[in-house]
């Protein structure tokens, strides 16, 4: 049975957390210009909702970068699919691919979008 080091599995929940943010800045970004292009009644509201989560995902975005560096790794490469986007990284010298499946991401990537919108809520109480 194979074993990978601890630091690497460390690495690869970071990098399963950068593909799942990066995602979400592009999703975020493609939702806001809907939602100027829509004839919704609190269009600037949504546009402001989502701006925000979209700071907080680049702050939380820089800081999984950073952990990737300090463990000795980065992201090179992604490519998108039909059914997986598969992900290539370098880590201590080797390059690494994973594959994650979109259905699977889709739903990581909506509970963390809530979680980052219910945060907000949770502060004002």
């Amino acid at each position: 049975m194979l074993m990978y080091p601890k630091e690497y599995l460390d690495f690869s929940h970071l990098v399963k957390q950068y593909v799942i943010l990066h995602i979400m800045l592009k999703v975020l970004e493609f939702d806001r210009k809907m939602i100027q292009q829509s004839a919704c009644k609190l269009t600037r509201v949504y546009q402001d909702t989502l701006f925000e989560v979209q700071k907080k995902i680049e702050k939380d975005l820089r800081s999984i970068k950073r952990q990737m560096k300090e463990l000795g790794g980065m992201v090179i490469e992604e490519e998108q699919q039909r059914t997986v986007r598969i992900v290539k990284a370098k880590f201590r010298g080797f390059i690494y691919t994973h594959r994650f499946l979109n259905y699977m991401l889709q739903a990581e990537s909506e509970q963390l979008f809530k979680s980052y919108v219910l945060q907000g809520d949770d502060q004002k109480k």
